[in-house]
């Protein structure tokens, strides 16, 4: 760990770590057990690598599965509690 290095992020953001090593001991333990990162030069991550399946980099269409049509049976059909409705009322004698 460099001691020259100046923290980005925190609650010492803008000092050194050695700053923070002499000033607030108990505070350097606990951040660097707790984020280490704290204290590590950032490095950027580079861009992912072209996959061999798709190689232009564009996104992949994928047919959908296909569905049966259920709307006559499903229970999310609105329909179905009008069909219901009809069939319990002339049992009843009242349609």
């Amino acid at each position: 760990m460099n001691q020259e290095f100046v923290i980005k992020i925190g609650k010492y953001k803008g000092k050194t770590v050695k700053w923070v090593m002499y000033n607030d001991r108990r505070y350097f333990e606990w951040a660097k057990a707790n984020a280490p990162s704290m204290f590590e030069p950032y490095q950027p991550q580079g861009k992912p690598s072209l996959s061999d399946t798709n190689p232009v980099g564009k996104p992949v269409y994928e047919e959908p599965p296909e569905v049966a049509d259920e709307s006559g049976d499903s229970w999310t059909n609105p329909s179905i509690f009008y069909q219901l409705a009809q069939k319990a009322l002339r049992e009843r004698g009242d349609l």
